[in-house]
């Protein structure tokens, strides 16, 4: 009977590692242009709402509500997406931590993550969570002058 090797080279799981961390970066995209989107159509949801001649006090809360709802819901999705990649960044640094720089062909995570000021440490994770807190916030905000009849 026949052997089967069935060990890989580091390039190759640097290769698997790499696709997968462009798989989960694209997603995460698509994911904040998604709640960009739904974000938008509940913003104008609301302000079309508060320009009615005959209020609808419930259909304003829940709206506002749907706000905030969806930046929670969006932050978890990105907060799992972001886990991903940076288990995915951890693994390609310790085979690129074994070879020297560019190597493999691609830019190493490794060297790339390398930081000098204070605007580069502001990552797109940072960003992100600044953007579902203050949407949310916006969010919570309206629900807030709703309940006290404010608005």
């Amino acid at each position: 009977m026949k052997k089967i090797d069935n060990s890989m080279t580091d390039k190759e799981w640097y290769h698997i590692y790499w696709s997968y961390f462009e798989l989960m970066s694209g997603q995460r995209i698509s994911m904040l242009n998604f709640y960009i989107t739904i974000e938008v159509v509940l913003f104008g949801g609301i302000f079309a709402l508060l320009q009615l001649q005959n209020r609808m006090k419930w259909a304003e809360c829940l709206v506002a509500l749907a706000i905030v709802l969806m930046s929670i819901v969006f932050y978890g999705i990105d907060y799992r997406t972001k886990t991903m990649i940076h288990r995915c960044e951890e693994l390609m640094t310790r085979i690129e931590d074994r070879y020297k720089p560019y190597q493999f062909g691609a830019d190493p995570i490794h060297y790339i993550n390398k930081k000098s000021n204070i605007w580069e440490h502001m990552t797109y994770s940072k960003w992100f969570t600044i953007q579902f807190i203050a949407i949310g916030g916006m969010g919570m905000a309206l629900l807030i002058m709703l309940y006290k009849g404010i608005i």
